[in-house]
């Protein structure tokens, strides 16, 4: 690689393991991780550009969505 990199996932072990992972890369390729994001919008606004109305729009739905799929599991779970 030839390029500083921006990750985009909902994996969490990224976010966990930023550190190791950043200074891996840098080690590597002489460039820089410069983020780790589960928005592609925010991924976007790091390389200076202004993401699409349409994008934000659709990753606002869809954290909303994740976050009525999460508080019906955490009632399920407070009911064991």
């Amino acid at each position: 690689m030839q390029e500083d990199l921006i990750i985009v996932t909902r994996d969490s072990t990224h976010d966990d393991n930023f550190p190791i992972l950043r200074d891996e890369y840098k080690e590597k390729t002489g460039h820089n991780l410069l983020l780790i994001t589960g928005k592609l919008s925010e991924a976007v606004q790091k390389i200076g550009e202004t993401p699409p109305e349409e994008l934000v729009k659709a990753e606002d739905k869809e954290d909303k969505a994740w976050r009525q799929w999460n508080q019906i599991i955490d009632e399920k779970d407070r009911k064991k």
